[in-house]
């Protein structure tokens, strides 16, 4: 399945924050004075302090920032960097794998249980693990595909539908009781405003809206 090439640059934002807390995708380092304890390179928290780089900034650092900012020796910086780098890495990865919930179609008195398509989201990527007789099949659509969620709501079933933009699952219906589908919905709905939130937070910072713009000399004239 194709991926969203600009997950690899996003940073974070207050609002992607929040969603993070609620599901519980917290992992990273959550202070720039644990980050640094963690380089062994405390020396420089003034330095950052008096900057106002925040943790959501590190992944913007260059090494003429850095400079900048008053961290002179070469070989200290390019740690600082390695460690921003890494730091990104592993969120990712965290977020790639950390499952948020994990759910099976209904059915009536848990007839065909081994035949229940069955679903597994993490804050990237929704699983569709769909049993056949002979096999089973595992589609990845990322959560950057999901545009639009509607949610038809029964006497006691709700059926939840998806609608995206993968080339192998236009539409996935999914049908669950009616509370663990507003619960799923919900979740749903909750990282998809984190991903646009992310996205946004991107695209201000290539406009110079973050520790970049921030941070930038002015332009000679």
């Amino acid at each position: 399945m194709q991926r969203d090439d600009n997950r690899k640059t996003r940073g974070s934002s207050p609002e992607a924050d929040s969603v993070d807390i609620e599901l519980g995708l917290r992992s990273e380092v959550t202070s720039v004075k644990g980050w640094l304890k963690e380089l062994n390179m405390s020396q420089y928290l003034e330095n950052f302090e008096s900057n106002a780089i925040s943790v959501q900034d590190l992944h913007e650092l260059t090494s003429d920032l850095l400079k900048e900012m008053g961290i002179k020796p070469i070989g200290h910086r390019l740690t600082l960097l390695r460690g921003a780098k890494n730091m990104q890495a592993q969120k990712r990865y965290f977020l790639r794998n950390h499952v948020v919930t994990e759910f099976h179609d209904w059915t009536c008195c848990g007839k065909l249980d081994c035949f229940r398509r069955a679903y597994k989201i993490t804050a990237a990527t929704m699983t569709v693990i769909d049993p056949r007789c002979c096999s089973t099949t595992y589609d990845n659509v990322d959560v950057t595909m999901i545009r639009d969620i509607n949610l038809h709501a029964g006497c006691c079933l709700s059926t939840l539908v998806l609608e995206t933009t993968d080339a192998k699952l236009h539409t996935i219906p999914i049908r669950l009781c009616n509370d663990r589908a507003a619960e799923v919905e919900q979740i749903i709905r909750n990282l998809r405003e984190r991903d646009q939130s992310l996205l946004g937070n991107n695209a201000n910072a290539h406009g110079l809206g973050g520790a970049a713009g921030r941070h930038a000399a002015p332009a000679q004239r």
